[in-house]
């Protein structure tokens, strides 16, 4: 028996329910979409929030020619982020990327990012949907780490990713 999901390619062999319509199912209360509100995910969000990398342009410009070879043609551009620090990169062959430096938190929890990078590899195989994928190292690892300070001046060991950047326009 098929599955239908609407990620029925990623569904093949997962034993998931069948798909159903909600359009005529009265909607889910809201608080079953509400982060958890235990103290330890409190906490973890209060920390992101602390341990959002210390990472100005020109030393995310150094780590994407350190860890990523890439050298970028203008300064880098921060872009908006909740936790974590990006950067648009512009090189001479005219390809962008994002280098990404995630915060404090979710950096002592490799397998974390590595899920994202495996959410991404299984949406990248969907038909008509583009996905980035995490460009290798100079050293062929998807994910490295770079030792910077948080806001409090202490070190910390940061996950750091690069991304192929696709410029869009909001909807």
């Amino acid at each position: 028996t098929a599955v239908t999901t609407p990620l029925g390619a990623l569904a093949r062999g997962m034993d998931l329910p069948p798909a159903r319509s909600i359009v005529d199912e009265p909607a889910p209360p809201t608080s079953a979409f509400a982060a958890p509100e235990t103290p330890a995910a409190l906490a973890d969000e209060a920390r992101r929030k602390l341990e959002k990398p210390v990472v100005d342009r020109e030393t995310a410009a150094s780590l994407a020619a350190s860890l990523y070879g890439l050298a970028a043609t203008s300064p880098l551009k921060e872009l908006d982020s909740y936790d974590d620090r990006n950067f648009l990169l512009r090189t001479a062959a005219g390809e962008q990327f994002v280098l990404k430096v995630h915060n404090g938190v979710e950096s002592q929890v490799p397998a974390f990012i590595e899920a994202q990078n495996e959410a991404m590899g299984c949406a990248r195989n969907l038909p008509g949907l583009w996905c980035p994928w995490p460009c290798l190292s100079v050293h062929g690892n998807p994910i490295e780490y770079a030792e910077l300070a948080l806001p409090d001046g202490s070190p910390r060991r940061h996950a750091v990713r690069c991304l192929p950047f696709l410029p869009a326009r909001l909807l």
